[in-house]
C-alpha cells in the first residue's frame, strides 16, 4: 500500500528522535510491511498544538487532490500528528471516512482495528496533557529568565546578537549593526525624523536585519521600522516583556545586555517623536522645519509645496494659526536664512559643552523616574491586596532613591572645549537637511514675515530677525 510518512520536531535543534531517526524508523516500517512511501511531509519548527490539517507540509495531504495519492499515514509516535486529543479525534474521524488508515510505530497504533482506536484515543488524551505541562513549563522558565536578564530565545532587537555561557544566553552587541543603531539614535537627537532615516539607511544601502541575518529581500528600511526601533526599551539594556519593563524585587529595571542609548537621550527621543506625532505623514521634510517661526506668533512655519507647470514645483511657508497675511515664498526665505546664518555665525569657532569632572546623576534620576512610571502603571490591573502592596513598597523603594539622587548636590563641572572647526567649516559640508539640524542643535531660529504679495515675476519683501539663544551669544563673545 501507498505510504504518506509524516515527521515533526517542535525546534530544528531538538536532539532527541530527530528528523533523521524518525525517517529510518518509518522506511523500516514500510520496508518490513511492505509498503512504498509515496511521500514525506516533514514539519520543522511546527508545534505540537497546530492541527495536523493547518500545518505546513502535512496540511495538504488530508485535502483533494494529494489526499488521493496514498492509503495509510505512519508516523514515528502519535504526538507527531497532534498533541491535542480535539485535533487528533478530527484526525482519526477523517481517516475513518476517507477509508484510510493511520499507523503510529512506538504505540504499536493501527486504526485499522478497533483496538488501535481505543488505544490511540487513550494516548492523545495523554499527549494534551503532556502539552499542557510543557506550556506551564515554558511560561515559568520564561519568567525566571526574564528576571535573571537572560535571553530565552526569539528575535534579539538589531544590534544585538545572542551569545552562549555556561549560565545561559545572554544578548551582547553586534559591532557593524551597533554602527547603524548609533547612526539611527544620533540622527533623531538631532531631529531627524524616522520617515528621513529610513530613507538615509536605505540610500545608503544598509541592509535590514532581515536582509543582513537572513539573506531575505526585503523593501528595505521603512519609516515604520525605525519608529518602532526608536521606542524599543531594550535599546536601554533593560527586559522588556510585552513592551514593558520587568522590575526586580526592589523596582529597578532587570538589567540585559548592555545599552545602546541612555535614558537621557532615550527619553528625549521620545519627546521628539510625540511633537511630531501629529504631523502629517510623508513627502521630504521641509529645508527649514523648526527653524523658521512666525513673526507674530512665534510657531513654526509650516511648508506647502505646489507643482506647477513644467513639473516646477512652488514652495510657500506659511502660520498654521493664520497669523501673517502673506505666505512666505520658500527659495526667497531659503537665501536669506543660509546668508544670516554665514553672516552670523560663520567666522566663530564651534564649541563642545564636555563634563569634566563630578558626578552628574540626571542619567540616573531619569532611569528611576522611568522605573517609576512603569511601575505606577501596574496598580490599576492589580487584581489582589498583596499585588498591591507589593507594588506600593516598590514604589515607596524607588521615591526614595530619586528623593536621594535629587539630594545629592550638583558638583559637576562642565566646560566649553574648542573643536578647531568654524561653523562656516561645518556648514559648507553640509546638505540642505544636514544645514537645518545645524541650526537646531544651536537652538537658533529666524523670525519672518513678508510684507509685499509675491508675484511670478517679484518675490514678496522679507522682513527676518536671526535669533540666537542667550548662551550661544555668551559663549560668543568669550
Amino acid at each position: 500500500m501507498r505510504v504518506l510518512a509524516r515527521t515533526r520536531i517542535s525546534r530544528s535543534t531538538e536532539e532527541s528522535t530527530s528528523i533523521a531517526r524518525q525517517r529510518e524508523l518509518i522506511e523500516n516500517w514500510a520496508q518490513e510491511n511492505d509498503h512504498e512511501i509515496v511521500a514525506w511531509a516533514e514539519d520543522l519548527d511546527v508545534s505540537g498544538s497546530i492541527s495536523p490539517f493547518d500545518a505546513l507540509e502535512l496540511g495538504p495531504y488530508l485535502k483533494e487532490p494529494l489526499s488521493a495519492e496514498w492509503e495509510i499515514l505512519v508516523a514515528w509516535k502519535l504526538d507527531r500528528l497532534a498533541r491535542n486529543s480535539i485535533n487528533t479525534h478530527k484526525l482519526f474521524a477523517w481517516i475513518i471516512e476517507q477509508d484510510k488508515t493511520l499507523v503510529c510505530i512506538s504505540e504499536n497504533i493501527d486504526l485499522g482495528t478497533w483496538v488501535g482506536r481505543m488505544v490511540a484515543s487513550a494516548i492523545s488524551g495523554v499527549a494534551e496533557g503532556e502539552l499542557e505541562a510543557i506550556r506551564e513549563r515554558t511560561k515559568a522558565t520564561k519568567e525566571k529568565m526574564r528576571r535573571d536578564g537572560k535571553w530565552f530565545g526569539g528575535k534579539p532587537p538589531y544590534g544585538y546578537v545572542p551569545v552562549k555561557y555556561l549560565e545561559g544566553w545572554k544578548l551582547e552587541k553586534e559591532p557593524e549593526e551597533q554602527e547603524v543603531v548609533q547612526k539611527i539614535f544620533g540622527m533623531a537627537l538631532d531631529g531627524v525624523s524616522a520617515w528621513a532615516i529610513a530613507k538615509w539607511l536605505n540610500n545608503e544601502k544598509i541592509p535590514t536585519a532581515t536582509e543582513s541575518r537572513w539573506r531575505k529581500k526585503t523593501q528595505g528600511w521603512q519609516g515604520e521600522t525605525v519608529r518602532q526601533m526608536l521606542r524599543n526599551k531594550a535599546y536601554l539594556g533593560w527586559t522588556t516583556h510585552e513592551k514593558s519593563l520587568v522590575l526586580d524585587a526592589v523596582g529597578n529595571p532587570v538589567e540585559k545586555c548592555e545599552p545602546s542609548i541612555s535614558a537621557k537621550d532615550f527619553n528625549r527621543i521620545q519627546e521628539l517623536l510625540r511633537s511630531r506625532s501629529n504631523r502629517p505623514t510623508g513627502g521630504d521634510t521641509s529645508p527649514l522645519l523648526g527653524v523658521l517661526k512666525c513673526w507674530d506668533c512665534g510657531q513654526n512655519m509650516h511648508i506647502r509645496r505646489q507643482k506647477m507647470a513644467g513639473g516646477k514645483v512652488n514652495e510657500a511657508y506659511y502660520c498654521p494659526q493664520e497669523h501673517l497675511p502673506h505666505a512666505v515664498s520658500g527659495e526667497p526665505v531659503k537665501q536669506r536664512v543660509y546668508e544670516l546664518f554665514e553672516q552670523e555665525l560663520g567666522d566663530h569657532e564651534i564649541m563642545e559643552h564636555r563634563i569634566i569632572s563630578g558626578r552628574d546623576t540626571s542619567e540616573e534620576l531619569a532611569e528611576a523616574n522611568q522605573a517609576y512610571e512603569e511601575l505606577s502603571g501596574y496598580l490599576s490591573s492589580a487584581l489582589n491586596k498583596n499585588a498591591r502592596r507589593l507594588l506600593h513598597q516598590q514604589l515607596n523603594q524607588i521615591s526614595e532613591r530619586i528623593k536621594n539622587l535629587e539630594s545629592i548636590p550638583d558638583k559637576t563641572v562642565r566646560e566649553w572645549v574648542s573643536t578647531g572647526r568654524r561653523y562656516i567649516d561645518e556648514w559648507n559640508e553640509l546638505n540642505e537637511e544636514g544645514k537645518r539640524l545645524l541650526m537646531l542643535r544651536h537652538e537658533v531660529s529666524v523670525r519672518v514675515r513678508q510684507l509685499t504679495k509675491s508675484s511670478w515675476k517679484t518675490p514678496g519683501i522679507l522682513e527676518t530677525e536671526f535669533c540666537i539663544p542667550q548662551q550661544l551669544k555668551d559663549r560668543l563673545q568669550t
